[in-house]
């Protein structure tokens, strides 16, 4: 019984591992030290933390900013945006906040970088109203026929611009495609019903989806 515990004890580890402990994020502490940030207001000194956080920025196609609240994730995300652009790898950075942050960001983007030219909107700038769209096209014109360093939305504005019909249907059926794929590889490694179940309702929630943005009238704007 002893060895049939410790068996099972080390395939019940081994697996673990497999599944949780077999990735190791690269630590770029290093590379973030290395960063001139030209631009960058002299008043500022970026702690040791927020470097490493920006060479993750322009390293990677996505990063989590998962720092406690005072960390200095807005800095971060500034001198990421900026060099993003100092390096030609985003013409446009662009930057979506809370509704009620828009002012505030962009306050403290230009207070680290005096020079950057920027391009702010609210809902107010761009009218959400429907059918209201022709400052939405402005802004959208505005955007495209300047070199912004950086482009800033709340999340109402940024919502208020719709995208083609076939964008929209192309993203919806990329999700419903994975999770046929993950009903696909629970039923084939024999995961319980209670979870193939949730899969299927999440799988009907998003075609129901699907159906309803693809019913609902496109943006004339």
């Amino acid at each position: 019984m002893g060895l049939g515990r410790s068996r099972t004890g080390g395939r019940l580890l081994d697996e673990y591992n497999r599944r949780f402990n077999s990735l190791a994020l690269r630590d770029y502490t290093k590379e973030g030290h290395r960063l001139s940030l030209p631009g960058l207001a002299k008043s500022f000194t970026p702690h040791p933390h927020q470097r490493t956080a920006v060479a993750r920025i322009i390293s990677e196609p996505a990063v989590g900013l998962f720092h406690e609240v005072g960390a200095g994730k807005t800095a971060e995300m500034v001198m990421g945006a900026m060099e993003l652009k100092r390096l030609g790898m985003a013409s446009k950075p662009m930057v979506v906040v809370p509704n009620h942050m828009l002012e505030q960001f962009t306050r403290e983007w230009l207070e680290l970088y005096s020079q950057a030219r920027l391009l702010s909107a609210g809902s107010d700038d761009i009218k959400t109203r429907s059918g209201d769209v022709a400052a939405r096209r402005q802004f959208v014109a505005r955007a495209v026929a300047n070199d912004w360093d950086g482009i800033i939305m709340t999340q109402q504005a940024f919502k208020s611009i719709g995208v083609k019909a076939e964008t929209i249907e192309a993203y919806q059926e990329s999700l419903i495609a994975d999770v046929r794929q993950t009903i696909v590889n629970a039923q084939e490694q024999g995961e319980d019903r209670t979870t193939v179940k949730k899969l299927e309702t999440k799988l009907q929630a998003e075609e129901e989806r699907m159906k309803r943005l693809m019913d609902t009238a496109p943006d004339p704007g």
